[in-house]
């Protein structure tokens, strides 16, 4: 039984997870960014203060098990509110649940093991941390932009790009203790593919992240 890794966020992760879940002998663990602050998931994050939940739900309806009986649960996750003025249209069902289950339990960290349960999925899903984090990326010119939603490489009149310089979370945060310690059991770890900034990197720059894949023993597939 090989353990396998994968750390990123998005529709990247998802795509990652739906393949290799078919291949046999190998344990999952899905390892995603706590930084996500655009669509539904920025909107939860700034009216109850929870961990952002859309990369979380992408990966937990990637690694549900195939079936008729899981089918529908799976569209229940992935469906999205077209109607329902600005309270309701455009929140993805799946992300209003985790929401829900972590008021009615308590605690974000037994909503995502409920969540896991009802999709029943094959393997886990962990948040890089459980802080309340945003990332912050500083530009070549000097300027700087907060949350992830709001980062990207604008054009520059010079060469036609304006690097990120620097990249960071703030406040500090510390890696969940169970996704360091998949990392270091793991027999190979995947980061990606995804947005080098806000998919990939966003989980290296929490604190304890590049330490525990340096000492792991895995081997390292990078995609970009």
């Amino acid at each position: 039984m090989k353990r396998i890794v994968v750390i990123g966020g998005g529709t990247g992760t998802y795509t990652v997870l739906s393949a290799i879940k078919h291949i046999e002998n190998i344990d999952i663990t899905a390892i995603v960014s706590s930084a996500d602050s655009g669509g539904s998931t920025g909107v939860l994050r700034d009216e109850f203060g929870k961990l952002p939940v859309g990369d979380f739900r992408q990966c937990l309806v990637a690694l549900s098990e195939d079936g008729n009986g899981n089918n529908i649960l799976r569209r229940l996750f992935e469906y999205r509110f077209s109607k329902g003025g600005p309270g309701l249209e455009g929140h993805n069902f799946g992300n209003l649940l985790i929401t829900a289950l972590t008021e009615i339990l308590g605690s974000e960290e037994e909503a995502f093991r409920k969540a896991s349960r009802i999709l029943n999925i094959q393997g886990r899903v962990f948040p890089i941390t459980f802080d309340d984090i945003q990332l912050i990326a500083q530009y070549e010119n000097g300027s700087v932009a907060f949350g992830e939603s709001m980062i990207d490489e604008p054009e520059s009149s010079h060469d036609g790009t304006m690097r990120i310089s620097r990249l960071w979370v703030q406040p500090k945060a510390k890696i969940f203790d169970k996704s360091k310690e998949a990392i270091s059991e793991a027999d190979y770890i995947i980061m990606g593919p995804g947005d080098l900034y806000t998919s990939l990197l966003a989980n290296i720059v929490v604190d304890g992240v590049s330490d525990a894949i340096k000492k792991s023993h895995a081997k390292n597939y990078i995609y970009t």
